[in-house]
C-alpha cells in the first residue's frame, strides 16, 4: 500500500494546562442537520495519502455559527474525523453567513496558515494537541490555500490532515483558529 510521503511531521504535543471551559458564548454543538453542497476540496499537489482524502461535507458531526475573532459571520461545520491507514483526515465546511468577503475568505481561520497551523486535534484524555501534518518539503498535507472570496451563503469544504489517533481514541475536540471554543467528543471514524 500507498504510504505518505513519508518523513511527515506529525506530530503530537504535550499539554500543559488544558481545561475545558462551561462558561457562555458560543459553544459549538452537536448538529444533526446536513449541510448544504459545497465546493470539493482542493489537492495540495505534494499530499496524496493513498489519493486525495474524500470531503465528507454530506454530514454533520458538530457546528457552530457566529462572529470569527476578526468580526467576519460564518458557520463552520465539522464532517468527519476519519482515520485509515495510520493518517487522521478532518473535513470542515466554511458558510459566510454575514455579507460578501471580496477575497481571502480564509484570513478569518488563519489566513494562509489556516490549514496547517490553525487547526488541531485535541485528546484531553492523553493531555495531547495533534497538529497537521506536513511532507517533507514542510507544504502542509491539506486543501489548497483559498484566496478567494464567499458570498453571503456560499459554502466551501476543506481538509486538513494528522498523523493516526490511538485505536482507543473514539472522540476528539476540534480547535480551529478564529472559532472562540472548542468542537467537543467529535466522533473519530476508522477505516
Amino acid at each position: 500500500m500507498t504510504a505518505l510521503p513519508l518523513a511527515l511531521a506529525l506530530s503530537g504535543c504535550h499539554l500543559s494546562v488544558w481545561k475545558r471551559e462551561s462558561g457562555g458564548g458560543s459553544n459549538p454543538t452537536p448538529s444533526a442537520s446536513q449541510s448544504s453542497d459545497a465546493a470539493a476540496p482542493q489537492s495540495n499537489s505534494s499530499s496524496q495519502a493513498n489519493g486525495n482524502p474524500r470531503a465528507r461535507s454530506s454530514q454533520v458531526l458538530s457546528t457552530w455559527e457566529g462572529k470569527t475573532d476578526i468580526g467576519e459571520s460564518f458557520r463552520v461545520d465539522i464532517n468527519s474525523v476519519v482515520v485509515k491507514e495510520d493518517v487522521t483526515t478532518l473535513t470542515m465546511t466554511f458558510t459566510n453567513t454575514g455579507s460578501k468577503i471580496g477575497i481571502w475568505w480564509m484570513r478569518a481561520f488563519g489566513g494562509d496558515q489556516a490549514l496547517s497551523d490553525g487547526v488541531k486535534l485535541i485528546d484531553y484524555s492523553r493531555h495531547l494537541v495533534y497538529s497537521p501534518g506536513k511532507a517533507e518539503d514542510g507544504t502542509c498535507i491539506c486543501s489548497d490555500y483559498q484566496g478567494s472570496g464567499l458570498d453571503t451563503g456560499e459554502s466551501r469544504t476543506v481538509y486538513t490532515t494528522f498523523k493516526g489517533l490511538p485505536a482507543d481514541l473514539t472522540k476528539v475536540d476540534v480547535e480551529i483558529q478564529g472559532v472562540g471554543t472548542p468542537f467537543e467528543n467529535v466522533p473519530v471514524t476508522r477505516e
